[in-house]
């Protein structure tokens, strides 16, 4: 609330300092809390910590900072060269540069704003409608204390707080969080409220504030100023008390204040930013409460842009670098109803901009309002249509026709069990910052965590897994697959054919790889890196000894999920 108020850009964060698990943090995990601190506002994540390689007394492998701390395992992670996974941080980093490129564009937007008496923001303290009902819904909100809300530049214009900023459509107030909810306001702050009431700005009162008083030890004059400026307030019809934090739906939608975000109740958390030429929406599976559980979402999001025109939805793929357009989606008005699939952690932007915002060349074509099939996308004036069953799917396009999609048939789901594993086994080397590896080579008829692979009970580094897929002579230009890793407990690279798969994403690992299968006999190669945590255990057994070993690998179990495309021409 700050950063925006002030009309600044960045609001950088300390990120991914776990305690306990030095040497033991994946980057599903690191991913799975960034995209959640993306959505709160965040734009510039800080990663904990890259220490120096060398330190009087460091042990393999390397001086760290924060582990061992107070004699136990203490804050993750020495990230660098002596991670196995470092060989594929580049691509994160690719990610997270594009990412936070998208967030750092124009000026962020958020619904409401809360008023909290006190500016501390490490309390862990949400707002109570909010963070409980408000964002699985799609609301967003943040806060504002009084020292920044009555400054000058505060303005309202167009029924908008801060409208060069993030535009809030609607304040609510609380009682003091932080002292029992007492009613209390400081006289500034109140007349402001009362004054911006008067000029029609929504504002919803939570709890009993029939007895307000000042902030803090205020006198009786200002207890009795603050209480007349909420009388005042009061009045406006534009303003609403809630008794308890459930009323506060019904005292929005009664003020006629919508969210610019919509969906079913969910895991997806967002954050919006307003461009000069776009509305920007970066959308994540993640938690606002570190406590909740995260599942795959596939549920429809409705966004609405900021502005009118002629308008199309981009996807902005973070992790390839692609922008293209999305092929299905309902429109009404600014409003967009599109399809989402996000796995636990994950993220995507989808831009509202004008039809040639990505390519100046391209023109607005039909696209799919409603199927049934899978998915589709666009190849020019042509619609795609993917299913994954044989059968006949009915594509109803922007144009008002209704088109068929046949497949005759679509092949089964294949099954990769067996695998050739080569493992690297990093182990301590002659100086603190050396690593020998040890090279084994293990066949696998099921996938297991390398903890149950004999003679990899305490491994860590880097493994290869290999195997082959014959495909049948049907297998065409109209047939391809997704291959599906299942569970992978490190991060991973994979080749297809000796191609490789650039959208790897540690939070996903599902791949459309239909383009690089064919006929006939396929290779498939993934490479995972592990944490070093169980080669730790050995390694310095007075800090890690007495922990678990921890599950690393390929695990999936992997198979390939065929589909079957038709094109479909308006």
């Amino acid at each position: 609330g700050g950063r925006d108020l002030a009309g600044r850009t960045i609001l950088s964060c300390e990120a991914a300092a776990y305690n306990g698990a030095a040497y033991n943090v994946t980057w599903d995990r690191v991913l799975t809390t960034l995209n959640s601190i993306y959505a709160a506002g965040v734009n510039q994540a800080v990663l904990h910590g890259y220490p120096y390689a060398e330190a009087p007394g460091a042990a393999w492998p390397g001086f760290a900072a924060f582990s061992p701390y107070n004699g136990a395992q203490g804050y993750s992670e020495a990230w660098g060269p002596r991670q196995p996974s470092w060989k594929h941080v580049p691509k994160i980093a690719d990610y997270l540069r594009r990412t936070q490129w998208a967030l750092q564009q124009g000026v962020n937007r958020t619904d409401l704003v809360y008023f909290r008496q006190k500016g501390w923001a490490a309390t862990g303290i949400g707002a109570q409608w909010a963070t409980n009902d408000g964002i699985p819904l799609g609301w967003s909100h943040s806060f504002v204390s009084s020292a920044a809300f009555v400054d000058p530049s505060v303005t309202l214009r167009d029924g908008r707080l801060a409208p060069e900023g993030p535009a809030y459509k609607a304040m609510v107030v609380e009682g003091d969080a932080f002292r029992g909810r007492r009613t209390t306001l400081t006289v500034e702050a109140a007349k402001k409220i009362a004054d911006l009431a008067k000029r029609g700005f929504p504002v919803v009162f939570l709890g009993d504030w029939s007895r307000p008083t000042a902030d803090g030890q205020g006198t009786a004059a200002e207890d009795a100023a603050v209480a007349e400026a909420v009388r005042t307030a009061f009045a406006q019809p534009n303003v609403r008390n809630a008794a308890v934090a459930a009323d506060i739906p019904t005292a929005l939608a009664a003020l006629g204040v919508e969210p610019q975000v919509a969906h079913e109740r969910s895991t997806v958390v967002h954050q919006h930013r307003r461009t000069a030429d776009a509305d920007l929406f970066m959308l994540a599976n993640g938690r606002h409460a570190e406590n909740r559980p995260l599942a795959l979402v596939e549920q429809e999001v409705t966004l609405t842009a900021t502005r009118g025109g002629d308008l199309v939805p981009f996807v902005l793929d973070a992790w390839t670098g692609e922008v293209r357009r999305l092929a299905v989606y309902r429109q009404e008005g600014r409003s967009f109803a599109v399809r989402v699939r996000l796995t636990p952690g994950s993220s995507t932007v989808i831009a509202l901009a004008p039809t040639r915002w990505a390519d100046k060349r391209s023109a607005k074509s039909v696209h799919v309002v409603d199927t049934d099939a899978a998915d589709a996308r666009l190849e020019g004036r042509s619609v795609v249509v993917r299913a994954s069953a044989p059968g006949a799917y009915a594509v109803a396009l922007s144009d008002g026709t209704t088109r068929t999609a046949r497949f005759s048939t679509v092949p089964d789901v294949v099954a990769l069990p067996s695998w050739t594993l080569v493992v690297e086994d990093w182990r301590p080397g002659r100086t603190p910052t050396t690593t020998d590896t040890v090279r084994s080579v293990h066949r696998l008829e099921a996938l297991v965590p390398w903890s149950e692979v004999q003679g990899l009970e305490d491994a860590s580094g880097i493994g290869r897994y290999t195997t082959t897929v014959t495909l049948p002579r049907t297998w065409d230009r109209t047939i391809g697959a997704y291959l599906d890793l299942g569970s992978v407990l490190g991060t991973y690279a994979v080749k297809v054919n000796n191609h490789r798969v650039d959208a790897a994403s540690p939070t996903d690992t599902r791949l459309d790889v239909g383009h690089l299968l064919r006929a006939g006999v396929n290779h498939v190669e993934v490479e995972v890196a592990t944490t070093l945590f169980n080669r730790m255990r050995t390694a310095q057994p007075e800090v890690f000894g007495a922990a678990n070993r921890v599950r690393t690998g390929l695990v999936g179990p992997v198979r390939l999920l065929p589909y079957g495309e038709a094109t479909v021409t308006a």
